[in-house]
């Protein structure tokens, strides 16, 4: 935490949330409605994105710290970023069971492509792929085969409507998926139609209730006041096609 929002010199808008602390009362909200949560645990000082990685800092929790030895992130070797890992892992995962809450998948890693874990796919984004839709195929089929293991997309999300602000250029069109409701929430089922069969053991849609998230979002913003869009009033037909 700092006193304003800078991080080594850098404007930086996440430097004043403590995500740990609201993790932890989002987990108390879901025990409180008695819903499953699915949290993320992360290993950034901050937070993420795939143009800049944060290496993490344990300064504030001294019950692991000690583990770290005085060095940097940079400097330990792999037996030593395990060791801090574990404890780090374990120490989280017993604040978020003491709430009460069920945890049905726990996401382990960063959430974005550069990070020591998870598949991100954004197919109305930018790409160096002509066909994004076929990568992720082949991706899941090949992590399945080699390693043995199901995939689990850490972020997903497809706009309903034309994208502005920071994701203008979030506007490439899949054959076959306008950019409205009916097609946001096609192909949010067309990947779990296909997942199910294919080694896709979860899909997580990314930020479904930010505002700044634009058409990407599942809610219709005006006032700050979100209206539910077809493909969170349909959730349930939706993934279960």
């Amino acid at each position: 935490m700092t006193d304003e929002d800078v991080t080594d010199g850098e404007p930086d808008e996440n430097a004043n949330f403590h995500t740990f602390d609201q993790g932890i009362r989002l987990c108390q909200i879901a025990a409180e409605l008695g819903i499953p949560i699915n949290p993320e645990i992360m290993c950034a000082y901050t937070y993420m994105d795939m143009d800049k990685q944060q290496a993490p800092r344990f300064g504030e929790y001294p019950e692991f710290n000690y583990l770290m030895n005085g060095k940097e992130w940079s400097e330990l070797d792999i037996d030593e970023i395990c060791a801090v890992l574990e404890a780090y892992g374990e120490f989280v995962a017993k604040a978020i069971l003491s709430t009460g809450c069920t945890v049905n998948n726990w996401n382990l890693g960063n959430e974005a492509n550069f990070g020591f874990a998870g598949i991100s796919y954004y197919p109305s984004a930018p790409s160096m792929s002509v066909n994004k839709k076929k990568l992720l195929k082949k991706t899941v089929k090949k992590v399945n085969k080699k390693c043995g293991l199901n995939v689990f997309i850490g972020e997903f999300s497809y706009p309903s409507g034309k994208m502005d602000g920071p994701f203008a250029g979030w506007n490439k069109k899949v054959r076959g998926y306008q950019h409205d409701q009916q097609g946001q929430a096609n192909i949010y089922s067309d990947v779990i139609t296909w997942g199910k069969a294919n080694g896709l053991i979860g899909i997580r849609y990314w930020a479904p209730d930010y505002e700044g998230w634009y058409a990407m979002s599942m809610f219709e913003f005006s006032n700050k006041k979100g209206t539910a869009k077809s493909i969170l009033v349909n959730h349930k037909e939706l993934i279960e096609k």
